[in-house]
This record gives C-alpha cells, sequence and structure tokens, in this order.
C-alpha cells in the first residue's frame, strides 16, 4: 500500500514537472498565409501591348448633338429683273429686294449661300469682329444656270447676272448688300423635328391641308365618274 501511494506520488510530481515546462515553452509560430500567384493576361506577341489596354467606345450621341444657327437679314437693295420672253432682247426692271442669310442648315451643315430673291443670290462669309460681334459679307448676284456639255449631258453651275441685246450691249447685275445680324438658336434634329411636327398640328386646328399622307406613286387609286371622266369597261 505505501509502495503504490509513494509510485502515485512520483507520477504526480513528474506530471506537474513537465506541465511548468510545456507552460514555459514558446508556442510554435504559424506561419503567415502566403499571398496568391499574380496572375498577369496571355500576351499575344503578334499585337502590340499598347493596343491590349482596354479601350473606351467612342459613342457620338446624335440625339444630344446640338449646333449654333445664325441668321443675317440684308438691306434693301435695287436688283434687275429681265422681263421679256423673247430672246435677245431682254427688259430690265429696277426692283427692290431683300435676302436672308443661314449659317447652318436643319441638319447642322454649314451654308454658304443666301436665300434666293428676283432669281439670284449671293455667296456668303461671316465672321467675328474685333469686338465679338457677328458680321457678314455677300459677294456680287450670281444666277444658277443650266450648262450643257459636249456628250449631251447637262449641269447647273453659277454665272453672273447678265444680259446680251441683238446688238452685243450686255448688262450686268453687280449689286450687293449690307447684312445684319439678328441673332443665334441653339437647335439639334430632335429639336427641328419636334418644331415641323406642332406646326403641322397647328395648321391641321386652322384646317391648312398639311398634305402629311401623300401616297406614293403608283398607289393612286383609280379614277372613276365621281371625277368627271367617263368610264368604259374593256
Amino acid at each position: 500500500m505505501q509502495e503504490q501511494n509513494g509510485q502515485r506520488d512520483e507520477l504526480e510530481e513528474l506530471e506537474d514537472e513537465t506541465g511548468n515546462e510545456a507552460a514555459h515553452e514558446p508556442a510554435p509560430a504559424v506561419p503567415a498565409p502566403s499571398a496568391p500567384p499574380k496572375t498577369t493576361a496571355p500576351v499575344n506577341p503578334r499585337v502590340p501591348v499598347a493596343s491590349q489596354a482596354p479601350v473606351k467606345p467612342n459613342i457620338r450621341l446624335r440625339q444630344n448633338m446640338t449646333f449654333e444657327h445664325h441668321l443675317f437679314e440684308s438691306d434693301v437693295q435695287d436688283c434687275l429683273k429681265n422681263t421679256s420672253y423673247k430672246k435677245w432682247q431682254p427688259e430690265l426692271r429696277s426692283i427692290p429686294h431683300k435676302h436672308f442669310f443661314h449659317t447652318k442648315d436643319m441638319r447642322g451643315k454649314s451654308l454658304t449661300k443666301s436665300s434666293h430673291a428676283c432669281g439670284h443670290y449671293h455667296h456668303m462669309t461671316w465672321t467675328m469682329d474685333a469686338n465679338g460681334n457677328l458680321v457678314a459679307k455677300s459677294q456680287e448676284a450670281l444666277r444658277d444656270a443650266s450648262f450643257k456639255y459636249e456628250d449631251g449631258s447637262r449641269a447647273i453651275r453659277p454665272e453672273e447676272c447678265t444680259w446680251r441685246d441683238k446688238k452685243g450691249k450686255v448688262t450686268t447685275d453687280a449689286h450687293t448688300h449690307v447684312w445684319t445680324y439678328l441673332g443665334t438658336d441653339i437647335l439639334s434634329p430632335g429639336i427641328l423635328k419636334n418644331n415641323r411636327e406642332q406646326s403641322q398640328e397647328e395648321a391641321a386646328g386652322y384646317g391648312v391641308n398639311v398634305n402629311t399622307n401623300i401616297k406614293p406613286m403608283g398607289q393612286a387609286r383609280p379614277l372613276t365618274e365621281a371625277d368627271g371622266i367617263t368610264v368604259r369597261e374593256k
């Protein structure tokens, strides 16, 4: 009995000694998690590296496109108008008139001609002076004439406003105008479309025929006796 108790005491002492030593021993270091390996996109040797970088799309917002439209008005000047229908016998009369000049059309394209009046127009240029004011200048009067080539085809080209009589006398109308700036509009195709639709609705409200439903050629209705003709049966 005493021997068993002695063995038990020795075992407890050994357990205490091993426990104290384990308590004083430093804990083993835990390895830090390693970073994942870097992955790179495959490089195509046939394509330059600069071209493989992400590129933003070149988007053009058509509905948000806007442009500045300037309007000019000319002063009143006298021009020559031929009222004769006989060739080589011109009858020229002096007629007062004026023009307007729009710098852009409804699609935003720049214009270089004034509006037509009395059968002629003017080539136009516009710029800004030293004070920031918009000014326009016009060249001498021109008219469109039909020109026939040697092969029989025809084309329209500008020419001076001149008339020749039977005696060979030539009269030229070389008048020009002084222009006044009226204002500027910020426009877009969407705004112009809405304005046209609104104008058509207003015209229809006043009983004006806008002709928005014009039938294409080839789809017109056949004529009947109600149209004032005699219909013959085949």
